[in-house]
């Protein structure tokens, strides 16, 4: 019984859906859909206009603060051993990987970088924390155990 029910109240209600239908709703679909278009191309053209002025604005002001600031150094790019004697290099790259190559032989590893503290996880688990002196030329690193290594930028 509650099954005949069900199937009347789904027929009774697709039958009240189509009958609010009239013929007359495509084609003021259509018609708003014309007024919708021409009423976002003039708004995307003032938009453009008003954005094309805000960043001419806001460039020039950044450049002329930009200019007066000097650049802080980064550790982003490749360090070479200056005191070992071996082939060392340390890559720091931008997204906080790098590799460490020693002799042909590359080990990669993800870093963090807070203030002057490295911390280095290599691929095969192992941690080692550094305290960090940098500028555009040079690097130290010393690790916990007071060995120091001095790096050249490539």
């Amino acid at each position: 019984m509650k099954r005949y029910f069900s199937l009347i109240l789904v027929f009774v209600l697709m039958l009240s859906f189509t009958a609010c239908m009239d013929g007359t709703h495509g084609a003021n679909r259509s018609e708003s859909t014309e007024n919708t278009e021409e009423t976002s191309e003039s708004v995307s053209e003032e938009n453009t206009e008003n954005l094309s002025e805000d960043i001419s604005e806001d460039t020039s002001e950044d450049i002329s603060e930009n200019a007066n600031e000097e650049s802080e150094p980064s550790i982003i790019g490749s360090w070479e051993d200056a005191e070992s004697g071996f082939d060392e290099t340390f890559t720091f790259n931008a997204d906080n990987t790098g590799s460490y190559s020693i002799m042909g032989n590359e080990s990669p590893y993800t870093y963090s970088l807070d203030g002057n503290s490295l911390s280095i996880l290599y691929s095969d688990g192992t941690d080692v924390k550094y305290t960090v002196i940098y500028d555009d030329v040079d690097l130290e690193m010393s690790d916990t155990f007071g060995n120091k290594i001095t790096c050249i930028k490539k």
